[in-house]
């Protein structure tokens, strides 16, 4: 895992006067950011013991730091496609708290995937994960820091720009930095979407060529 303050010279040089407090803040953001956006920080956690009545399983193999940010694939007793996603918001109220065979998954919180319904009876549940760096993360994926820094930081540096009546705000270079960060989410997005087919179990970037 690379620290994000190896994300300082990419940010500081070009900003002399901002705190650095501040610019750690702005490269937490645009990492938090990257990897919400480009779903590109994957994780397969151990295999979840299901018991009957309780629908919410906190992750408790989460890398250190990190957050779940999207569920990417859920299965209930190793049967494909037995679980659908879904943000919680599309649900019927009544799918909290009803019993039986669960028809969805869904993010319940930033370290809890719930099932919806409430299961009846005892399985195992296989989930496949996004994440992102927690609000309070100091390290974040070599493989992002190693392709994507400068992407990152132009993200931090547009955010830096834009505040207002700094001696740092540059307004004219906004555009030309989000735009090289959107770029470098799109590339991550890619790559990952690419490799998730082989993607291995544990923590890892999925991506293809260019390692």
């Amino acid at each position: 895992m690379a620290a994000l303050t190896a994300l300082r010279p990419e940010v500081l040089t070009y900003l002399p006067g901002v705190p650095v407090a501040l610019a750690d803040d702005a490269i937490l953001k645009a990492v938090i950011e990257f990897c919400n956006r480009s779903r590109a920080y994957r994780f397969t956690p151990a295999q979840i013991a299901v018991v009957a009545s309780t629908a919410n399983y906190t992750i408790s193999d989460l890398p250190t730091g990190t957050a779940i940010a999207w569920l990417l694939k859920a299965e209930m007793d190793g049967i494909e496609e037995s679980l659908s996603l879904s943000d919680g918001a599309s649900l019927p109220l009544s799918y909290a708290t009803e019993t039986g065979t669960p028809d969805f998954a869904i993010v319940y919180s930033s370290t809890q995937i719930g099932l919806r319904k409430v299961p009846d009876a005892s399985g195992t549940l296989d989930v496949s994960l996004a994440l992102r760096p927690s609000l309070t993360a100091t390290i974040y994926p070599d493989d992002l820091h190693n392709l994507y820094q400068d992407r990152i930081a132009a993200g931090a540096l547009a955010k830096l720009y834009a505040t207002p009546k700094k001696p740092w705000s540059e307004p004219n270079l906004v555009l030309d930095c989000r735009n090289r960060f959107e770029e470098g989410i799109r590339m991550a997005e890619y790559r990952a979407d690419r490799g998730s087919s082989n993607a291995p179990a544990r923590s890892t970037l999925c991506l293809i060529g260019g390692r």
